[in-house]
């Protein structure tokens, strides 16, 4: 679009590159997409604008109209759907919204899409603090490299002076906007801009990189790449020029969104000086962002579109700082850091590269050469972290599966990888060169750790085997290759000890749990089915519903404890406690709906009646209320208020938060109510069952005692911006339904012989003849191969897996209903798939681990054996 006035005339100063631009047009109307729609979206409003300005010439041209139409369809369609939370290249949030004005204003184009008010939004917030004499004066600005954004709003002759070899911040684009505005013509500029046409990867047929050159850059970043400096540099010029005001580090000056990669480099950078501590504080912090990133699931970096990129910086930073203070540096390191953060990332980063496509996509031969490069990097300096157990093995064979396939190719067989992030995505021979030859490299000697590191986790072979072999005969489990499950339990025995704490924490009063078997469960099971089933969920989700988890464990025993020997009248005085702690100490105003003001107290249950359920008349034994009693308030406080206090519970509407209120209190009032139930029928010479009709019983009474819907309900309001559409909420109740009656079946399926022998009301109860309900347990023992239970139990199966097929097809609707928006026309926009998207793997999370725990229960009982048990199924 630069032309140039040479006398009287007025010509076009680079008409080859008018020429490459009609060229490269695709079929489709639009110009390349390298590796992401921003990229296509950049090229072709950028090529649209070059012809809708040639356009104007007096002879226009019959193939340049036919390229407008076309690329103006095309922009049409694709701008409908733009993701402004997916994949954006540098600066895009200010050049598109420029390009689009420049359209208007100059070609009478205009586009309407539904992110653009959002777009324009953003573009608002960023340019928010931006003043022209910004870049009039000598501070560094980014935006030098983006001018082109700029037109209109600067005085292009007051910026003469920030060109360096005649260049804008060595980018051809914001050069050839300088040089189009400026009142005097450029000489400098001109001689620049032949250059990058010339000499730049185009060799003079009118392409031009979004940079050029860029030879620091690349050798700097090719020596960073094989640690071939050799020297330490000194870190406190690097520090202060770098540190931004919460002692992280930032690219540049007034940047929005930290940069991942930056600070792992820096951090990296400062590992390796004679005596790191003289930077603490910036470690510190720095760790502590690196890993509450990992944990939240936030390792997009704005420099490279690779997530396995991230995952490789971020591996070799951490060792390296495990490193350090393994050697006595950084002693002061937060404890929790230390025992909890830092070994689960570790870990993570290890198991999440040893399930990553790449390695199989690298067999089949697609362009993935660079990205697996850094995932072998990855496994090659994780492989000696101590605590990998039985994965050892098979990082080393996945470590030489990809060398082989890079051995069988050249690091450029399959042309340019477009990895690297600038105004569109771009790649380089030489940094996808250097990573070839970094993973290529033999592996240096072993890092001899100490005592104090392989302390931190203390691995558990034995336990990891048994469960890993529990786990590989489940019909969930049953195709997937035995390492898949193996790393899966690695990584959720790391968990271990930080929930063993929350043993101490999370309900008053001594139970079993931490002595209990399935203590080393709950972590695996909602690690295997993330893992398994490739959902990429955050690790704070998943650490948030293993406490839940271990929290209904112990309400559950603590249950069984607590109403030992008790009355109705004592079990009516636990079901009043429970409505106190869950509403009483909650009660708050809500804010205004629509302006409308909410009385809480239509939203409290109904109090509660002790003869809401048949209890027996209390023995001369149990006529007082145990002092046990007294300390109840005490006791699940912890619980209830882990649950509600919640950080992210409470950053919730009041009306999600008092939703959540009522049906932890149901919950726990279920449980209550089984208690009564189990009393009244244990303690019958000729027990009769409580309710004449199975599916009522089973519906109303029963399975509302067990977790899962309670816990579904938890789980979806720890999620931001759940969708409240009326058929996604229907689905959601139906599918929370389905899996508690599927996961009381299958807990009594478990647990029939137990409740058997403890008089409890088990499912099978209902599909036993009187008969055989009145028969002495010694009699059940003996008759229960080919007796009337055994049929019983076949029966209660063909149900169980009845239940089972409809909580599948429950969750698929609500899976389908998820991520079409609630109705199938409609259109997802600005961050909304990505949403939906991790809503609909919540769903299939918690479907998962519904499966996951139904097949346990077919497996083993993973209850305690007690008279009087409270039984409570362990979903979430």
């Amino acid at each position: 679009m630069v032309s140039k006035k040479d006398g009287k005339e007025v010509h076009w100063l680079f008409p080859e590159s008018l020429r490459y631009i009609l060229d490269q047009q695709l079929p489709s109307g639009g110009w390349a997409s390298y590796a992401t729609k921003a990229d296509g979206i950049v090229n072709t409003l950028a090529a649209l604008l070059a012809l809708a300005r040639h356009r104007n010439d007096r002879d226009p041209n019959a193939r340049l109209q036919t390229a407008i139409l076309s690329a103006t369809t095309y922009l049409d369609d694709v701008l409908q759907a733009l993701d402004l939370d997916g994949n954006l290249s540098v600066g895009f949030e200010i050049l598109v919204p420029a390009i689009l004005r420049m359209l208007e204003s100059q070609g009478g184009i205009y586009f309407t899409f539904p992110a653009r008010s959002h777009l324009l939004e953003i573009e608002a917030t960023k340019m928010k603090a931006f003043r022209p004499e910004l870049l009039y004066g000598v501070t560094e600005s980014t935006l030098l490299h983006s001018l082109e954004a700029l037109i209109g709003k600067i005085d292009f002759d007051r910026i003469r002076h920030r060109k360096v070899f005649g260049s804008m911040m060595a980018s051809p684009a914001s050069t050839a906007a300088c040089l189009m505005n400026l009142n005097l013509w450029d000489e400098e500029a001109e001689i620049y801009l032949r250059k990058v046409i010339n000499e730049g990867p185009g060799k003079g047929d009118g392409a031009a990189p979004s940079a050029f050159p860029t030879p620091i850059f690349e050798v700097s970043w090719v020596f960073l790449c094989l640690r071939l400096l050799g020297y330490q540099v000194e870190a406190k010029p690097l520090v202060a020029h770098f540190k931004s005001e919460n002692n992280r580090f930032r690219t540049y000056s007034n940047e929005r969104d930290a940069s991942l990669s930056a600070n792992c480099n820096v951090l990296r950078g400062i590992l390796e000086t004679d005596n790191p501590d003289d930077h603490f504080v910036e470690i510190e912090t720095t760790t502590q962002y690196l890993c509450e990133s990992w944990w939240k699931g936030k390792m997009e970096d704005k420099w490279n579109i690779s997530v396995q990129y991230s995952v490789m910086l971020l591996a070799e930073t951490l060792v390296k700082l495990l490193e350090v203070w393994d050697r006595g540096y950084l002693t002061k390191l937060p404890e929790a850091l230390l025992l909890d953060r830092l070994p689960v990332t570790l870990v993570q980063l290890l198991t999440q590269t040893l399930n990553d496509k790449v390695f199989e996509i690298a067999k089949s031969g697609e362009k993935s050469m660079e990205i697996l490069a850094y995932a072998i990097i990855t496994l090659k300096r994780l492989y000696p972290v101590p605590w990998l157990g039985t994965l050892s093995e098979e990082t080393l064979s996945r470590i030489r599966q990809g060398q082989k396939s890079l051995a069988n190719h050249s690091a450029t067989a399959y042309g340019p990888q477009y990895v690297w992030v600038e105004k569109v995505t771009y790649s380089s021979f030489n940094l996808t060169d250097a990573y070839y030859l970094a993973a290529m490299r033999p592996p240096k000697s072993l890092y001899i750790w100490t005592e104090k590191v392989k302390n931190l986790i203390l691995t558990m072979p034995t336990q990891e085997k048994k469960i890993t072999h529990m786990f590989s005969k489940l019909r969930c489990f049953e195709s997937d290759p035995t390492w898949k499950i193996s790393a899966s339990v690695v990584e959720g025995l790391t968990f271990l000890p930080q929930l063993r704490s929350s043993c101490k924490t999370i309900l008053a009063g001594e139970t079993r749990t931490a002595k209990n078997e399935y203590l080393s469960f709950i972590p695996c099971t909602w690690v295997i089915v993330n893992n398994i089933r490739k959902l990429g969920l955050d690790t704070y989700l998943l650490w948030d519903m293993m406490v839940l988890t271990l929290g209904n464990f112990r309400v559950d025993e603590w249950m069984e404890t607590v109403t030992t020997g008790i009355d109705a009248t004592g079990l009516f005085r636990i079901k009043q406690i429970i409505q106190t702690l869950c509403e009483e100490r909650y009660l708050e105003k809500p804010e205004p709906i629509n302006g409308i003001n909410i009385d809480m107290t239509d939203l409290k249950s109904p109090p509660i009646s002790p003869a809401s359920a048949p209890a027996p008349e209390p023995s001369p034994a149990q006529s007082s209320v145990p002092q046990s009693l007294a300390f109840l308030d005490g006791a699940l406080s912890p619980y209830i208020s882990t649950i509600l206090d919640h950080p992210r519970i409470r950053s919730h509407p009041s009306l999600n938060q008092v939703a959540l209120r009522i049906s932890l209190k149901s919950f726990l009032n279920s449980h209550t109510h089984q208690s009564i139930t189990n009393l009244s029928f244990s303690t019958q010479v000729s027990p009769s069952l409580p309710y004449s009709d199975f599916a009522n019983w089973l519906r109303d009474v029963s399975a509302p005692s067990v977790s899962a819907p309670f816990s579904f309900t938890f789980l979806t309001t720890l999620l931001d911006d759940l969708p409240s559409e009326l058929i996604i909420n229907y689905l959601s109740q139906k599918f929370s339904d389905r899996i508690a009656i599927m996961s009381r079946m299958y807990n009594d399926l478990g647990s029939l012989t137990r409740d058997i022998a403890e008089k409890n009301v088990n499912c099978a109860n209902f599909l036993l003849d009187q008969s055989m309900r009145q028969s002495k347990e010694k009699e059940t023992e003996n008759d229960k191969k080919g007796s009337q239970l055994a049929e019983a139990k076949a029966r209660l199966e063909i149900l169980a897996a009845y239940e089972r097929d409809a909580v599948d097809l429950a969750g698929s609707r609500l899976v389908d209903a998820i991520l079409a928006g609630g109705i199938k026309s409609s259109v997802l926009w600005s961050g909304q798939r990505r949403k939906r998207e991790r809503w609909a793997n919540v769903v299939r999370l918690f479907l998962g681990v519904a499966e996951l725990y139904a097949d346990l229960y077919l497996m083993k009982d993973l209850s305690n054996k007690q008279q009087q048990q409270q039984k409570g199924e362990h979903v979430g």
